[in-house]
């Protein structure tokens, strides 16, 4: 970590904000499929598609930033029923603001652990 705090990115933090900034517009945002084309042509992601659908990270990156907003999912009062479950509840039941909250959760626990390992 740099003298003046700033945080240093690795590439699971790039990929929670890359994934939440592809659905932060409700329009690219979906419900129940992994990702779709919408009859306008808009192609929109859930939470949990935006991770996986044409990343060039590894798997486990994948896997560790899905980890992440499974946590946050589960702070936000979503129950955890399997690997990927309490993600997927949250954007199968609320709506995208929510979404975007927990995707907010997920970006800050990482920075939390980035700052952890830098001060170990």
């Amino acid at each position: 970590m740099p003298l003046d705090g700033t945080l240093y990115e690795d590439e699971v933090l790039l990929l929670l904000r890359s994934a939440q900034e592809r659905i932060r517009k409700p329009e690219n945002w979906c419900k129940g499929l992994l990702w779709q084309t919408s009859l306008s042509g808009t192609r929109q992601w859930c939470a949990f598609g935006t991770v996986y659908d044409g990343r060039e990270v590894s798997f486990l990156q994948m896997r560790e930033a899905t980890n992440l907003l499974n946590r946050a999912a589960m702070e936000m009062g979503h129950v955890k029923v399997g690997q990927v479950l309490a993600l997927v509840n949250l954007n199968n039941s609320t709506d995208h603001p929510t979404v975007m909250v927990m995707f907010d959760r997920a970006i800050e626990l990482r920075e939390a652990e980035i700052r952890a390992e830098v001060l170990a």
